[in-house]
């Protein structure tokens, strides 16, 4: 009876949490955007304007509102993404502007994050306003604003520099260096156990996943980074791992809950388990396969989901893992395999391991290619088959999440410069102007150089600074991009 009680209490804790982050992440939104209005009237009209005062009025109570659950509300910058009490503020399309505004203010003033306590006033809010809507930008930086926060006496409102975060983001890195190899051990093992026909047990697996989530919320673009690692170990646990990352970067992106992300990440972790009943000969064959290789291939789908269930430590296996695992080689026009005898269009999980499964084995060598391909190359013939093999909505938001030039492609820039791609461009409309760090200067020498932003556009010339010329074949340049991650 104790048991049920605690299990059913730790259930409505995990609900409440999640309905937290919901109003968290609504509340986050209207935040930006209320700020947004209310810093560009002040930059207008003075503080007892009537038009100041109904915006400033708006933002108080957008403010209050989150007041009524927490002790505070912290404003946080973090890898180009907003976060309000640490969850991710996702901005509606004709909203990208106001979240974009307010990154480039809190990087213009070096700031990480700004806190506002409960019993903030109005006095304080309207002094912080326009504090920062009227500062000099000449002579301004964050020690003069934090400052100004002093002299004018605003208690309730503080501010963290952003060079302060560069020791807490090197930690999460090392943390994902860890729970990927951890990972890869981990999945070794169990299928190490179920090739020797032992009781495998997956339940470390589910708290690697759960670390991977967390991760992905604070450090996505280093996340996805770390997919261009390629056959580490093994072709078979590093693409599953890969498939996982990308699965669960493109199902976060579609605002998933934390509950179904979990399952969304076991499904993929385990997406190719079927494999285990295939010939390594076949799988490893440098030529193309015969019909009835093939068709032994085509097996393994129904396979993996039969043995999926016999795995231990997943609790009751989620049916849409199940489903995951039986239908992510069926395309979006139904064709694919397996053809079973009761046909249904793909789960979601299914659509999104489908995606995530081809983006990276196909930018992966094989026995029978050597060289990896380009990713770019990869995205071009996916949109190709855009609405039959895959679903157009779904591939759409991969592609503004992972961009036009992928994290890892190598690239050449009108500068002569050579860079690899660190991070996708957050703006829908700028998805070819990614950050890229500098991996040869202008006269072609090596040097570990700074990244860069590629929407960085210079006023006096009325033009960008760097623009990618064309991406280039990473493998035949002998470079390995894995190693900027």
């Amino acid at each position: 009876m104790v048991e049920g009680v605690d299990r059913n209490s730790e259930q409505n804790r995990s609900v409440r949490g999640e309905h937290e982050r919901k109003l968290l992440a609504e509340s986050g939104r209207n935040f930006i955007n209320q700020f947004f209005v209310t810093y560009k009237v002040a930059q207008i009209y003075e503080a007892n304007n009537d038009a100041f005062m109904r915006q400033h009025n708006v933002l108080m109570a957008t403010l209050q509102r989150v007041f009524e659950r927490e002790d505070k509300v912290t404003l946080e910058i973090s890898m180009r993404s907003l976060f309000l009490n640490r969850v991710k503020i996702i901005a509606q399309f004709l909203h990208y502007g106001n979240l974009t505004f307010l990154l480039d203010l809190f990087e213009d003033l070096n700031i990480s994050s700004i806190t506002f306590s409960k019993g903030l006033d109005d006095r304080e809010l309207t002094a912080f306003l326009y504090l920062l809507a009227r500062r000099d930008r000449k002579w301004m930086h964050f020690e003069e604003f934090q400052d100004r926060l002093g002299r004018e006496k605003l208690v309730h409102v503080a501010v963290t520099k952003l060079v302060e975060q560069s020791k807490e983001i090197e930690s999460a890195k090392a943390l994902a260096r860890r729970l990927f190899v951890e990972s890869i051990n981990n999945l070794k093992g169990i299928m190490k156990d179920i090739q020797e026909g032992s009781e495998a047990n997956a339940k470390r697996t589910r708290r690697l996943v759960q670390g991977f989530i967390d991760l992905m919320n604070d450090h996505e673009m280093y996340m996805i980074g770390l997919t261009t690692t390629k056959n580490f170990g093994s072709y078979a646990l590093n693409h599953s791992l890969n498939v996982c990352l990308l699965s669960l970067a493109l199902g976060q992106r579609l605002g998933l809950e934390r509950k179904h992300l979990r399952d969304l990440g076991l499904a993929a972790i385990f997406h190719d388990l079927g494999n285990l009943i295939v010939p390594q000969d076949i799988l490893e064959k440098p030529s193309p396969l015969t019909d009835e290789e093939f068709q032994i291939v085509k097996e393994h789908p129904l396979q993996g989901a039969e043995m999926l269930m016999e795995v231990k430590g997943l609790g009751t296996v989620p049916v849409r893992a199940l489903r995951a695992t039986l239908e992510h080689h069926i395309k979006a026009d139904m064709t694919g395999y397996p053809q079973l005898w009761r046909q249904r269009r793909p789960d979601l999980f299914s659509k999104i391991i489908e995606i995530a499964d081809c983006f990276d084995a196909a930018t992966t060598s094989r026995p029978y290619r050597p060289a990896p391909r380009r990713p770019d190359l990869i995205l071009k013939e996916m949109v190709a088959k855009s609405g039959s093999d895959f679903d157009p909505v779904l591939l759409k938001v991969f592609i503004e999440m992972i961009g036009v030039f992928p994290v890892g492609s190598l690239v050449t820039l009108d500068t002569g410069e050579i860079a690899v791609v660190v991070e996708s461009n957050p703006d829908p409309t700028l998805l070819d102007r990614p950050k890229v760090k500098l991996f040869t200067d202008k006269e072609g020498n090596s040097l570990d150089g700074d990244i860069v932003d590629l929407s960085d556009y210079d006023k006096e010339t009325n033009r960008y600074v760097r623009t990618v010329v064309t991406p280039l074949d990473a493998h035949s340049y002998g470079i390995d991009s894995s190693r900027f991650f």
